[in-house]
C-alpha cells in the first residue's frame, strides 16, 4: 500500500511539474544591447526574417512554432508569434513582433517575467508617465508604465484602484518599440491608451486611486 501511494504521489509531482511549463525568464539582463535594442534585434531597423531568425534560435523558444500573420492597419502590416517551450499555452503568445513594411517596429512579451518594477527601475530607470484603466473581462486595473524616448514599456494589473503600485509589482507583459514611430503607434492604437493626453506624469509609488486615476487628471 505505501508503494501505491508512494507511486501515486510521484505521478502527482511530475504532472505539476509538467503543468508548471517553464521558469521565469530574466528577459532585460539576458540582451547584450540597450534599449530599444534587445538581443541584437533593432526595432525600426531589423528585418522580419531576421526578426524570426534570432528570436526562433533562443533557448526557450520552440523553433517548430512561429505563426506569421497579416494586420488589417495603416501602421502595422504584419505579426509573428512564438511560443516558449512546454507551455501548453498555444493560443496565449508568449513573444509577439510586429512589423512595417518588413521592418520589426514592436516586440510584446507576454508571461514568465523575472523582474518586478524596482529592478526594472535599477536597469532603465524611472518611467516617464503612467496610465491607467480598467481591464474589459477581469475588471482588474492596468497600470501602464511608458518610456516614450526609450523604446520601453510594461503593464501591471492590479485588482482595485483602492491598491498601490509598488516595486514588488511583476510586470504581466512588456513592450519594446520603435520611439521615433512612437507617435504613429499612439496613432494607429498600438496602447493602451488612445492618446498621450490620457497619461500621467511619474510621481513614484503610492495609492493608483490619489495618484494614478482619472479623477486625478491634471
Amino acid at each position: 500500500m505505501k508503494h501505491l501511494i508512494r507511486n501515486f504521489l510521484l505521478v502527482l509531482m511530475l504532472l505539476y511539474g509538467s503543468a508548471c511549463g517553464i521558469k521565469n525568464i530574466d528577459f532585460l539582463k539576458m540582451s547584450d544591447c540597450a534599449l530599444p535594442c534587445w538581443n541584437q534585434i533593432y526595432v525600426g531597423k531589423t528585418t522580419k526574417d531576421e526578426v524570426i531568425d534570432t528570436i526562433s534560435k533562443l533557448s526557450f523558444i520552440d523553433p517548430t512554432i512561429n505563426l506569421t500573420d497579416s494586420i488589417g492597419n495603416s501602421f502595422i502590416s504584419e505579426k509573428t508569434v512564438f511560443y516558449t517551450r512546454d507551455t501548453g499555452r498555444f493560443f496565449n503568445s508568449d513573444v509577439t513582433a510586429y512589423y512595417s513594411k518588413n521592418i520589426v517596429e514592436k516586440i510584446y512579451f507576454e508571461g514568465h517575467i523575472d523582474h518586478n518594477i524596482n529592478q526594472i527601475i535599477q536597469m532603465i530607470g524611472d518611467p516617464d508617465y503612467v496610465y491607467t484603466g480598467r481591464e474589459n473581462v477581469s475588471g482588474e486595473v492596468l497600470v501602464f508604465m511608458v518610456y516614450p524616448t526609450k523604446g520601453f514599456d510594461y503593464g501591471v494589473d492590479i485588482s482595485s484602484p483602492n491598491e498601490e503600485i509598488t516595486g514588488n509589482n511583476i510586470p504581466a507583459y512588456f513592450e519594446i518599440f520603435n520611439p521615433n514611430a512612437y507617435d504613429e503607434l499612439v496613432k494607429n492604437h498600438w496602447f493602451p491608451y488612445q492618446d498621450t493626453t490620457q497619461l500621467y506624469k511619474w510621481k513614484g509609488f503610492g495609492s493608483i486611486q490619489k495618484m494614478y486615476w482619472p479623477s486625478q487628471q491634471p
